[in-house]
């Protein structure tokens, strides 16, 4: 484990972070590192569960070997200047499918000026809380999460998630196509929302829905959420 967060720290992130096979643990939130985040980062480091570089001026994009490490649970790089294109899976990728699925839990790409679709998270089906506030991803609402579990050869897809905590706030959304129906809360305010809330029906389990500043929103509330609460 290296923890060195809330402190002065400067320059670059170290090459040998990159390198390491041995680290499970990188947290550096609170710093003043610049540059961007090593390519490699990912290719080298198969059991980093932990990557928290939050509040830091880190530029640039997320290197994508990151996504694919199967033992991450956390990836943490909010509050910084980076800047990334997330486009959708055209094809799937037979790296994604792994025995046990993808762990990632956690992911906080607040705060930057990321773009794209979040349909390229769609695989993470262990995720719990995804939050892209205050970026540029535009487009539909659309997560439909799904396991891919299996080997390179054969690959299984099995519908679903566990996601809880959805923040999309800030962004340039225009509709809501499919939500995850475990969500406890679901944030989306200041957006460009225009139709989609009937594809909130589902949302039975979910304590705050924040839609507000969404001028052009129209439709009518999903009255089974106000029955849940009801309840």
């Amino acid at each position: 484990v290296f923890s060195a967060h809330d402190n002065m720290l400067s320059g670059t992130l170290p090459d040998a972070f990159a390198h390491s096979s041995s680290i499970r643990e990188i947290i550096l939130r609170f710093n003043q590192l610049t540059g961007g985040i090593p390519p490699e980062f990912g290719s080298y480091t198969p059991i980093l569960e932990v990557l928290d570089l939050g509040f830091n001026r880190l530029t640039g994009p997320i290197p994508r070997p990151l996504f694919r490490l199967r033992q991450l649970q956390i990836l943490a790089v909010p509050g910084n200047e980076l800047s990334d294109v997330f486009e959708p899976t055209a094809l799937f990728d037979f790296t994604w499918c792994t025995p046990t699925g993808f762990n990632l839990n956690q992911l906080d790409l607040s705060g930057n000026s990321f773009s794209g679709s979040l349909s390229f998270f769609q695989y993470f089906a262990q995720m719990t809380q995804l939050s892209v506030r205050n970026n540029k991803f535009e487009g539909a609402i659309d997560l439909p999460l799904t396991a891919a579990l299996g080997n390179a050869s054969f690959c299984t897809f099995l519908g679903g998630g566990k996601v809880t905590d959805l923040d999309l706030s800030e962004n340039r959304f225009t509709s809501i196509v499919q939500v995850p129906n475990t969500l406890n809360a679901l944030r989306a305010p200041k957006n460009n929302l225009q139709s989609g809330m009937d594809a909130l029906s589902g949302l039975i389990a979910c304590f705050l829905l924040d839609l507000q500043d969404n001028p052009k929103l129209q439709g009518d509330f999903p009255q089974a959420i106000v029955t849940s609460r009801a309840d």
